[in-house]
């Protein structure tokens, strides 16, 4: 009997899972109907330079190649020559602009404190539309005259006396504009490349630096809706197993709670009726044996003590996995009463 009742047990916690995992799957088949659509996208921007000298005696070349020190007072003009790049793994729509910068700072010699800083703009904002384009690409250069720049802050240290270090930081700056043109989504993507030229040094003693930068990652991310009446039943399926499965763990509690009560109560009773009766009640180790002897079953511990009165024998008391046997052997028959342990019953719990 108790086998059985576990089984049910467990008959209703697999029932449970079961339904729960048909409603999960369900749940992701009717509820998410889309196609998740992604946009990446590969950023590459470099700056390469020239350095142009001015008539000279001791340079044959007109110009510098990037990575040397140089000699300001040499300094006719750098040639600065701007490659962006954007590839992306769709196709999309939309525009780019981009201008060129200038910005010119004085900075308190060996100090980040800044003196002085104006921008330029070297060159206006151009922009451009594109139609289903995976690739973006922008050449441009510039001519920058060193000395305008230079000689902005050199009169600027001379006039009021100050120790300073000075740059010329030439940006290229684009601004994308994008839209998938799948989902219809929008986003826009910003890249500044610069290169930092210093100034009022009478030896450019640092390279120029070119702030090179790559970069990569997810440029658009959407969800594509898919529409059927299938979508629709794979959600009605699901909220039934969700109910069901819900059902069933309720159920599953409710066995469980009730198994428990009982136990408790099945415990409470015997104790009771071992300490009450300690002293007609003897434990034995094993069931005896109960072939050849007729046994009357009595429905009570009650009417076991009524026959106590008349045989007067003591009451044997062997506990069993499924409850406790009681028996009270005299010359022609066994009474003999059983306290099952129940692990749930639909019938009412017997108070102590």
């Amino acid at each position: 009997m108790k086998k059985r009742k576990i089984d049910k047990l467990i008959l209703v916690a697999i029932i449970s899972a079961c339904f729960s995992f048909l409603a999960l799957n369900l749940a992701r088949f009717g509820f998410r109907n889309y196609d998740e659509h992604i946009v990446n996208y590969k950023e590459d921007s470099k700056i390469d330079y020239k350095v142009y000298l001015k008539p000279n005696d001791f340079f044959a070349e007109d110009f510098l190649p990037q990575g040397m020190s140089y000699v300001t007072s040499l300094i006719d003009f750098l040639k600065l020559d701007f490659n962006y790049n954007l590839d992306l793994d769709e196709k999309v729509s939309g525009n780019y602009s981009y201008y060129i910068k200038g910005t010119v700072t004085a900075n308190r010699e060996n100090s980040d404190s800044k003196f002085y800083t104006k921008d330029y703009i070297l060159k206006d904002v151009k922009t451009e539309s594109y139609t289903d384009k995976e690739n973006i690409n922008i050449k441009d250069s510039i001519d920058v005259d060193y000395d305008i720049y230079n000689n902005v802050l050199t009169s600027f240290r001379d006039e009021y006396g100050v120790q300073m270090d000075g740059n010329l930081k030439v940006s290229l700056i684009v601004e994308n504009n994008v839209k998938d043109s799948v989902s219809g989504e929008s986003t826009s993507l910003k890249n500044e490349t610069d290169i930092d030229i210093p100034l009022t040094t009478l030896t450019v003693e640092v390279p120029i630096e070119s702030n090179d930068k790559t970069d990569s990652g997810v440029l658009l991310s959407s969800k594509i809706e898919k529409e059927g009446v299938i979508y629709i039943i794979g959600r009605v399926l699901a909220v039934i197993c969700y109910a069901t499965s819900f059902i069933s763990l309720l159920y599953f509690i409710y066995l469980t709670y009730l198994g428990f009560k009982l136990e408790n109560a099945y415990v409470k009773k015997l104790k009771k009726i071992l300490k009450v009766y300690d002293g007609i009640i003897v434990n034995v180790n094993k069931k005896p044996k109960m072939d050849n002897t007729k046994v009357i079953w009595v429905s009570s511990f009650e009417e076991l003590i009524d026959a106590h009165g008349e045989v007067r024998n003591p009451i044997n008391y062997v506990s069993l996995r499924d409850g406790a046997l009681f028996l009270l052997v005299s010359e022609s028959y066994i009474y003999a009463y059983k306290l099952e342990r129940e692990l749930f019953s639909s019938g009412e719990v017997v108070n102590a």
